[in-house]
C-alpha cells in the first residue's frame, strides 16, 4: 500500500507488515493518483492528479522489511496529456507503462 509519505510492505515469509518512510513526496499526491511497481527494477512509478509530472520511488534498498532511512521520490518527466480531474489506473508492460483514465474530458 502507498500513501505518498509512507509505503506499507508485507513480508510473506515473516507474515508481518512494516512501514517505509519516504521523503519529497509529490505535492499533489492523492487518492486519485495512479501507481505501478515495476517488478524487474523494484521501482514504483506514480502519476499524481492535479497537474505535475511522473515520479519514481526506487525500492531496491528494501528486500523484505522497511529500513530506517527514508527513500526519496524523484521527478521523472511531465506527461504530454492533461492530468487534472481524472481517476487513473496504470499498468506495467514489458517496456512501457500504460495509463487508463475515466475522465470524460480525456480524449487522448
Amino acid at each position: 500500500m502507498l500513501t505518498g509519505q509512507k509505503v506499507y510492505i508485507y513480508d510473506f515469509a515473516g507474515d508481518a507488515w512494516s512501514t517505509q518512510s519516504t521523503s519529497s513526496p509529490p505535492a499533489n499526491y492523492g487518492s486519485r493518483s495512479g501507481s505501478v511497481l515495476d517488478h524487474d527494477t523494484n521501482v514504483i512509478f506514480t502519476l499524481p492528479t492535479g497537474g505535475g509530472g511522473m515520479y519514481q520511488l526506487d525500492m531496491n534498498s528494501i528486500t523484505k522489511t522497511a529500513t530506517g532511512d527514508a527513500v526519496a521520490w524523484e521527478a521523472v518527466t511531465n506527461p504530454s496529456f492533461e492530468t487534472n480531474d481524472y481517476r487513473t489506473t496504470m499498468a506495467q508492460a514489458s517496456n512501457h507503462i500504460s495509463r487508463f483514465s475515466d475522465s470524460s474530458q480525456d480524449r487522448s
